[in-house]
């Protein structure tokens, strides 16, 4: 029984599997950028600071205990939680609507025009200026 020729494999990654890795990229560094922002340090000093604030909360006498002041706090986590979770639901939309809009463009014939068309507005503009 004689085959035809195998398939190979195209070795660029798929449209979705960029978007994907986009979109962690982006949530990493948005992430690491509000907890730097939000504390005025790194997210790995966060067990830390909140465990000093929950602390000071109950030296201060907003809360009689420890496990009071978490209590207080649920909520608002429960809430980060739902809006976390309708972020992911967002994103995976937009994935598969990506996955679903067709065939990727190779990247060397995106970059390709793109200069091409870089080039001729320079030339463009040296012409007329």
């Amino acid at each position: 029984m004689q085959r035809g020729p195998a398939k190979r494999r195209d070795p660029r990654p798929s449209k979705l599997r960029w978007l994907v890795f986009g979109a962690e990229v982006r949530r990493a560094e948005h992430e690491l950028a509000c907890d730097v922002s939000r504390n005025g340090r790194s997210a790995d000093r966060r067990g830390s600071d909140a465990s000093h604030l929950n602390k000071a909360q109950v030296q201060g006498g907003r809360y009689e205990s420890a496990s009071e002041a978490i209590r207080d706090g649920l909520p608002a986590l429960e809430e980060q939680e739902t809006i976390r979770a309708l972020k992911i639901d967002a994103l995976r939309a937009e994935i598969e609507r990506g996955a679903g809009s067709g065939p990727g463009t190779p990247a060397g014939e995106v970059f390709a025009r793109a200069r091409a068309l870089i080039a001729q507005r320079a030339a463009t503009n040296d012409a007329s200026g």
